[in-house]
């Protein structure tokens, strides 16, 4: 997420229906450490330090106006069921900072006389705040079972009047199994998410692959490690270059799997040739040779 490409189509797709609103080339790294904020801005005597994963700032596009926001995304691979808390913990020191700052400033360049409120809060009355964006991007295959929302948290006996005076608080979740529009990707990160929402399927992340061999041609080799990772697959990625044709990947991985079984039941080098031409008919790349040398590969790894 840290690459701006990535990062940019994440956040489209998962706040902006796929319209590409922010643009990898308008975005500027943050530091992503938030520390003593909440101590400096309301006299806490505990200091706060929180690390976020990825945090950017942003030009927003829309409707012919350019909008500045910072962004925070926080990659999760499991389920946290206080990631509204987390998120908003996140937010608020983040717009504390930033006001922090720019009192410091107020104070540093003295540019005008401040009023008695604006000396004690160190905030002007015509300073302004950037806009806050965090985005939970859930790595998972499974279902995100947690609550999306601070009054989701409550008990459900919680009166709907008390509701209404407490202020909510909803997280911004990229959940790949319940992506619609695949298409609107504009980097091969949408292929890591569509493998992830396939990845419980019986062979669903082959027949993907297989299904649409000229979208999966080239594949960025860091995405296919991602692939490996979040789902536990073992795609090869081609080493003598930086993408790797995934369709052909997803088909080599299936007959690896097949003639390591064949051998380990004692199928023939002929029965395997039989079967495997016949699964992979007329298919250039699981040709005799092919077969032959990976049938020689895993009878040499047995006889270990």
């Amino acid at each position: 997420m840290q690459r701006d490409e990535y990062f940019a189509d994440t956040v489209n797709n998962t706040v902006f229906e796929g319209k590409v609103v922010v643009r990898p080339e308008e975005l500027t790294e943050l530091d992503t450490t938030e520390l003593t904020i909440v101590e400096t801005v309301v006299n806490d005597s505990v200091p706060v330090q929180k690390y976020r994963d990825v945090l950017k700032q942003a030009v927003i596009r829309k409707d012919d106006k350019a909008i500045y926001a910072i962004i925070g995304i926080e990659n999760q691979t499991t389920v946290h069921y206080a990631m509204p808390v987390k998120c908003l913990l996140y937010d608020s020191i983040r717009y504390a900072k930033q006001v922090e700052k720019t009192a410091a400033a107020h104070r540093k360049k003295k540019t005008r006389r401040a009023s008695g409120a604006e000396f004690l809060s160190g905030w002007y009355k015509e300073d302004k705040l950037l806009p806050i964006i965090t985005i939970t991007v859930y790595f998972g295959a499974e279902e995100w079972d947690g609550p999306k929302s601070i009054h989701e948290m409550f008990e459900d006996t919680v009166d709907e009047s008390i509701l209404k005076i407490v202020p909510n608080y909803e997280i911004h979740l990229l959940e790949p199994r319940k992506v619609v529009d695949w298409d609107s990707f504009q980097s091969d990160i949408g292929l890591l998410f569509h493998a992830i929402a396939v990845a419980n399927e019986n062979r669903g992340i082959d027949e993907l692959f297989l299904r649409q061999p000229d979208k999966f041609k080239r594949v960025d080799n860091r995405i296919v490690n991602a692939i490996d990772f979040f789902t536990h697959s073992k795609y090869s990625v081609n080493s003598e270059e930086e993408e790797t044709d995934m369709s052909y990947a997803a088909k080599t991985s299936e007959a690896h799997a097949i003639i390591g079984a064949f051998v380990d039941i004692g199928k023939t080098l002929e029965e395997t040739i039989e079967y495997l031409s016949k699964r992979f008919k007329n298919d250039k790349d699981i040709n005799k040779e092919y077969i032959t040398e990976e049938y020689n590969s895993c009878l040499r790894a047995k006889n270990k």
